[in-house]
């Protein structure tokens, strides 16, 4: 499925040519960090109360839930909640 117009992506990647490594490495990043944010505040939103260790949990269920198999993703979740 494509959800972006042909001269949208052809300016896309006129933009990531016209750039650095480095740069093209820095809004890579931080759009991520963006897609990041996005998720804790819809996660916030319709859980008002939820603590900074299960928020992690649910950003990485909505990154990487389809990556891996059960066990690892389960291995995964005990682990972000176990570190400080």
């Amino acid at each position: 499925m494509r959800d972006t117009l042909n001269d949208t992506d052809a300016a896309f990647a006129l933009r990531f040519a016209s750039v650095t490594p480095l740069e093209r490495l820095r809004m890579a990043t931080a759009m991520f960090d963006g897609a990041k944010r996005l998720i804790a505040a819809s996660v916030r939103s319709a859980e008002p109360l939820i603590t900074d260790t299960e928020l992690r949990v649910r950003i990485f269920d909505r990154l990487y839930a389809g990556d891996f198999d059960e066990v690892t993703t389960a291995r995964l979740r005990t682990s972000l909640r176990t570190r400080s």
